[in-house]
């Protein structure tokens, strides 16, 4: 019988097993930067803004904050209703009702900013929402009279609810 010895590697010695299990830092290619800074509604949404002020009923709100607000609450009732149609009535109807009780406190505090903007007492609001529980014309009349509030300007300057919006 002959013995064999172990074969021995034929041009360059295997490397030592502790080199072996090493991580070795890889590289990958990276995105180029981008060319700028992300758009103003993406990296600071104002419509977002009244969620931050929840209940906050001092100050002063301009009317990009509240007309985007209001788009947004729009779009996602939108959506939402759309949804509760697909889904069926019963859980639609819940939906729909945690949302609208979720968002109805920032945007009454929204709007009561609103109106201090424009030098207004946000109890301007309270005369608004009586018409509604009486229906009728009335109640258009009053709803008519708070859209066209919402778009005047906020008066320039402080004013006796503070200082302007930084925004």
């Amino acid at each position: 019988m002959e013995t064999s010895e172990p074969a021995k590697p034929i041009g360059r010695k295997a490397p030592p097993v502790s080199t072996v299990f090493k991580k070795e830092r890889v590289t990958a290619a990276r995105a180029p930067a981008p060319a700028g800074p992300p758009p103003r509604w993406l990296a600071d949404p104002v419509w977002i803004q009244p969620l931050h002020r929840y209940a906050e009923f001092d100050g002063r709100s301009t009317r990009l904050e509240y007309w985007s607000y209001s788009l947004a609450l729009f779009i996602a009732l939108l959506v939402i209703l759309l949804f509760a149609e697909a889904v069926g009535d019963t859980l639609g109807a819940i939906v729909v009702t945690i949302v609208v009780l979720a968002t109805i406190i920032p945007h009454v505090a929204l709007t009561v900013r609103r109106l201090h903007d424009m030098n207004a007492s946000g109890w301007l609001l309270v005369l608004m929402i009586v018409p509604l529980v009486i229906g009728g014309p009335v109640a258009t009349l009053a709803n008519i009279g708070l859209l066209v509030i919402m778009t005047l300007p906020g008066t320039a300057g402080p004013n006796s609810y503070g200082p302007p919006s930084l925004r």
